[in-house]
């Protein structure tokens, strides 16, 4: 009831409404599974799973055996947030100069110095930047490739200062039902690596949302993603 008075007061649409319930739901709920290490196993919030996997999609990249703690370490060191600019035009007032905005993404090193990532990350760019967390500043790059009907795209660094002690990640083999998965990127909320965890809980073929051209496949994971986790490797 409380809610309701206050949707009525903000005059929010309802779909909105909605949305912020939603977030407000998997905000709760990560902060009680975090302070609450005997029920975090049981605790589970579909509806904050079903949003996260409409709004963020992250790259599959499966790594042979178990993941060990020096599997994680190495995805670190070539995992690398993407910072766009792009321009946003007005085309009910095209007299208008236009709007520049800023968004931000994942992608990971792989052989040939590229960085493979998703193509919805940088499709609108008009600037693109690295940045590595074990660096401190961020380097220019450009797209060399990009594929939009599988959401996929390759990048390359301007310097090879960028690549300095990095090891490219390996593409495996399409994973098992139940198998361990770590994700690895940058979701908003903080400017370091985020690391979460989950299974593979389902494959199929469907279609992708940035282009909805035709179908490809799909491995769904349980792990939290965020916006930001778009282009980044899962282990």
């Amino acid at each position: 009831f409380r809610w309701e008075k206050k949707r009525r007061k903000l005059s929010c649409p309802p779909m909105m409404w909605n949305s912020l319930q939603l977030i407000r739901r998997a905000v709760i709920g990560r902060a009680f599974r975090r302070n609450s290490s005997l029920l975090s196993k049981k605790i589970c919030i579909p509806e904050a799973r079903s949003f996260a996997s409409v709004i963020a999609s992250v790259l599959i990249l499966f790594l042979s055996g178990s993941i060990q703690a020096e599997d994680v370490a190495v995805a670190r060191r070539a995992v690398v947030r993407i910072d766009i600019s792009f321009f946003e035009y007005s085309y009910d007032t095209p007299y208008r100069a236009p709007a520049v905005r800023r968004a931000s993404g994942t992608g990971f090193i792989i052989a040939g110095k590229r960085i493979l990532t998703n193509a919805h990350v940088v499709s609108q760019s008009n600037t693109i930047r690295l940045h590595r967390p074990d660096q401190r500043q961020d380097y220019p790059a450009h797209i060399v490739f990009i594929a939009h009907d599988c959401d996929l795209a390759l990048l390359e660094a301007d310097d090879d200062a960028f690549y300095k002690d990095t090891q490219p990640l390996e593409i495996g083999v399409s994973p098992e039902l139940n198998s361990p998965v770590v994700v690895v990127g940058f979701p908003i909320g903080g400017d370091r690596v985020s690391i979460t965890r989950g299974v593979v809980s389902r494959k199929d073929m469907d279609t992708y949302a940035h282009s909805t051209v035709d179908s490809h496949a799909t491995i769904q994971v349980d792990a939290a993603i965020n916006p930001g986790n778009s282009g980044g490797p899962a282990l």
